[in-house]
């Protein structure tokens, strides 16, 4: 194992070069031993002109992000992100204006689902540094949102760490005038009386009973499916493209002059909407591979301020509108996902909903 961390690039130890160099920080690492720690090396990028600083690695040590005020930034200092590739990192690429502001980008952690948490003293804080997090959509980043009360505050709230639960975790705040370190727990909701996803059937068989004998007529059945869609026939199949109200009407249609020869019969066809939050995800995937896992609220419009919590039943909970995770073992889990949001009366709402995904071995 390895330990990253950061400190001065030069160990001054007169008083008067302490002083007078020239100093910057940068990115260092040394090796475990039985015997204690290898000899410390530096990262490759770190430079006298300019600060490399706060190292964070994802799970599994091939992706580095760091903060750094390097030429060609954004604003003071940008995060950057780095792969390592055949033993060696490869160069440092900014993360973009999405993440990095006018202002300041310190302290990132790369949680194990993904999620990318970082600090910054950008407009609109409550004050100082706040503490933002954004995760990947379709290899992009989202837009980075702000921790809710009682993370930020109106000093300087950073460097927070979060268990791969999502159950705990720390941070530093100088809020109470010194740079101190909290611990946090999150409170999940129960996960029990989950409903199943239910779907709603969109795909008919549609018939006459008295079919037309095309054999002696010119004439043929036209079913007009209400949805800007028609067919010919005694019997169709049609997909109707949402729930909704259809009115269907079959007209016979002179096969020879290609008009309405008469009105047969009008049907109504009422779909009916499910009301239930919707679990994007595959319905099949490889063990050991990240897994994509999106929570929909687009049927509770009222609802403001939408919690996602996330239950994959194999001890392992998240929480987020879209999250990452890897299933190490074969299996069928009964994903469960809860959703908290408040209505118009400010009362809060609660949600539940699971759905199966089969993991396979690897191939």
């Amino acid at each position: 194992s390895k330990i990253f961390f950061t400190r001065n690039l030069h160990l001054y130890t007169k008083p008067k070069d302490i002083e007078k160099k020239k100093n910057n920080l940068g990115i260092f690492y040394a090796t475990a031993t039985d015997t204690g720690w290898s000899y410390i090396e530096q990262f490759p990028f770190n430079n006298d002109n300019y600060n490399i600083a706060h190292p964070a690695l994802n799970s599994t040590n091939d992706i580095l992000v760091f903060s750094s005020d390097m030429p060609g930034g954004y604003g003071g200092s940008d995060l950057y992100l780095c792969r390592y590739i055949n033993g060696e990192w490869t160069k440092p690429k900014n993360l973009g204006k999405k993440i990095n502001s006018e202002y300041n980008e310190f302290f990132p952690f790369i949680h194990s689902s993904g999620r990318l948490y970082f600090a910054s003293d950008r407009k609109n804080s409550k004050g100082g540094l706040d503490i933002y997090f954004c995760d990947k959509d379709n290899n992009s980043w989202t837009t980075p949102l702000p921790l809710d009360t009682p993370f930020n505050s109106s000093s300087d709230d950073f460097g927070i760490y979060i268990d791969s639960t999502f159950e705990s975790g720390f941070f530093s705040s100088n809020r109470n005038g010194n740079d101190d370190i909290f611990h946090f727990l999150f409170q999940y909701p129960s996960f029990d009386n989950c409903d199943s996803m239910q779907f709603p059937v969109l795909c008919y068989e549609l018939y006459e009973e008295h079919a037309l004998n095309n054999d002696t007529t010119p004439l043929e059945y036209e079913w007009d499916f209400g949805d800007g869609t028609k067919a010919r026939g005694n019997e169709v199949n049609h997909c109707f493209p949402e729930p909704a109200n259809y009115t269907i009407t079959l007209n016979v249609i002179n096969k020879i002059t290609n008009e309405i020869s008469y009105n047969d019969a009008v049907y109504d066809l009422e779909i009916p909407d499910i009301i239930q939050p919707k679990i994007d995800c595959p319905d099949t995937a490889i063990q050991n591979i990240p897994i994509q896992f999106t929570g929909d609220s687009d049927k509770y419009p009222e609802l403001t301020n939408v919690k996602y919590f996330w239950n994959f039943n194999d001890g392992q909970k998240a929480i987020g509108k879209q999250v990452s995770h890897t299933f190490n073992k074969q299996g069928l889990y009964k994903v469960k996902l809860v959703i908290i949001g408040k209505d118009k009366q400010n009362k809060f709402n609660t949600h539940k909903v699971f759905k199966w995904v089969t993991i396979l071995p690897p191939k």
